[in-house]
């Protein structure tokens, strides 16, 4: 399958794994900004390492859209991988 892959993990294991993923939204937290900026992940993405902060996780596949609340945490992002470690999800 194409597209992208995430994967959000929080202490209690792997919570959301999905697949075939057009584009994830992310929010960066920024210490200047208390709300922060939202970030658009697409396949083939540079890698990046950035802090979330509390916010609705949303993607988009095939023109249907799909979101969770995560807690705040840690994305790695790797071409057509995505990776959250949060602190809950859902």
């Amino acid at each position: 399958m194409s597209g992208l892959m995430l994967e959000i993990v929080t202490p209690l294991g792997v919570q959301i794994a999905e697949e075939g993923l057009d584009r994830i939204i992310l929010r960066r937290r920024e210490p200047v900004h208390d709300e922060g900026s939202l970030i658009s992940v697409y396949p083939s993405h540079g890698p990046l390492l950035v802090q979330t902060s509390a916010f609705v996780l949303r993607w988009d596949r095939a023109g249907e859209e799909g979101a969770v609340p995560v807690g705040p945490g840690v994305a790695e992002i790797y071409r057509d991988h995505v990776t959250l470690l949060a602190t809950r999800a859902g």
